[in-house]
Parts: structure tokens; sequence; C-alpha cells
């Protein structure tokens, strides 16, 4: 926000986080920055968690950098140690965390007559364990002081079905299903556990897919609203799920997708 802003009436941001801390994985670039900026932006400090160092500093920069409260760390949340790099950064930071986002995913576009056993794996070992493992162990840290709020990045292919890229689907169902469970289990430790599924979500990461005329169009017809969704739609409904205004809100899955689902 500048002063140019201030002076043409734009109203500054309320800052409903200050004071919390925040982790996003895949924090560095597509809807991982969007969110991350989001949260910055209502005042929360952060911890960005990426496996690439260059766009991982970055999105620092971009952000504000440590004069903001900006932290990263280099890690593949898939690594048995992940959880504990986390929470030891966290405990070096304050020893607490109040929010968590798992963003991190990964897809595989592939007929089912032809995925390999370790290519399923791994679609899951990012999509649905790391998202566990991690929420298990910050969750922990969150009931220490009875308060957290934890969101799911899935998909609207968490809830219908689509070829070509079943471990996607079968994963995010599941993280879909995670997160309900995990929601009825620490919600008397004011846990709160939701889930986004946007649909079709212009970013730069999949910008020269959606270049193909073909699949813009076909994307276009099935989607209600009749356009792509942008990134920053998706991170407002991740900050009403960890904001103030969502106390009352657990094991919900919010849709972020111009109708898609409701077709």
């Amino acid at each position: 926000m500048s002063i140019s802003d201030t002076l043409l009436g734009v109203p500054a941001p309320i800052e409903t986080l200050a004071g919390q801390t925040a982790v996003v994985t895949g924090g560095s670039r597509g809807l991982g920055l969007a969110i991350a900026r989001r949260l910055a932006s209502a005042g929360a400090r952060l911890l960005l968690v990426a496996r690439d160092v260059e766009p991982l500093v970055a999105a620092a920069t971009d952000l504000g950098g440590e004069r903001r409260g900006i932290g990263t760390l280099v890690a593949d949340v898939t690594a048995q140690d992940a959880p504990d790099r986390i929470c030891d950064w966290i405990r070096s930071h304050g020893d607490r965390v109040d929010i968590l986002v798992n963003n991190a995913g990964a897809t595989l576009t592939k007929l089912a007559w032809d995925i390999s056993d370790d290519e399923w794996r791994h679609v899951f070992e990012v999509n649905v364990h790391a998202p566990f493992r991690l929420s298990r162990a910050v969750g922990a840290m969150m009931r220490a002081h009875s308060a957290g709020k934890i969101v799911n990045v899935a998909s609207v292919y968490g809830v219908a079905g689509e070829r070509n890229v079943l471990p996607y689907v079968a994963s995010k169902g599941a993280l879909v299903q995670m997160t309900k469970g995990l929601a009825v289990e620490w919600a008397r430790d004011n846990i709160q556990v939701n889930a986004v599924a946007p649909g079709y979500v212009e970013t730069d990461l999949n910008a020269h897919a959606l270049e193909d005329d073909g699949l813009r169009t076909r994307i276009l017809r099935r989607t209600p609203a009749r356009r792509l969704g942008n990134a920053a739609e998706v991170a407002e409904a991740v900050y009403f799920l960890v904001g103030p205004h969502s106390d009352y809100v657990t094991g919900h899955l919010l849709a972020v997708d111009g109708g898609w689902l409701a077709w």
C-alpha cells in the first residue's frame, strides 16, 4: 500500500493476523505465493517452505524479506525430517505457530494403465502423506496453545473424477477426507481444519498448458462462470479460513471454482 493509494481513498489493509505465525508449503510460486502474499498483507509472519532456493528467495524478497517477518526454509515436504525442521524453525522464532497451509502438491498426466507403482506412490507422498505428517507435527504445537488453523489445498478433482490424472484425483480425494477426519478429532483442541477446492486457476505454472485453445475452450464450457479463476481469489478463500471470522468453521471444503462442482 503506497501513499498515493491512501490519498486516492484505497483503504489500508486490516492486519487481522498481526502477531501470528503462518507456515505455507509450496510458498515460492503460483497459488502458494498468492496465499503467502494475502496472509502477509493481513500482518502475519511467514515461513515459506519450498524445494528450490532461487524462487524461494525471490518470493521472500517480493514479500518484504526479514524486515516484514518473512522466513524461508528449503525443504522437500516428503522428506522424513521435513516436519522436524519446520517445527525447529518455529521454535527458534517464538515457539508458536498459528496457521498451516498445506499447499505443496504434485500431479501426473497418464492413463491408469501406464502408471507405475513408484509414480502412484510419489503423488500420494506429496499430496497426502506429507500434509498428514506436517499437520500432526504442527498440530501438536497448536494443541499446546489450544488454538490453530490448518488449510489444505485440495481441488475440485478431490470430489469429481477426470481421466488421465487418476493419482491426482485419488490423492486429493484422500486429502479432503483427511481434512474432515482431523477436524473432528481436533475440534475440542480449538484447532480448525478446512480445505479449499480450486477449479481451473490461471497461474504462471500452468500458463503454457492453457495456451492450448482446445483445452481452454473445454474448461470454459465446463465452468458456469465461463472464465478461469485467479490465484488471488483462492488466496482470499484461504484467508477467510485462517482469519478471525471462521472460528466456528471446521471440516469444510470451500470450492473456489466458478460453479464447477455445482454443474
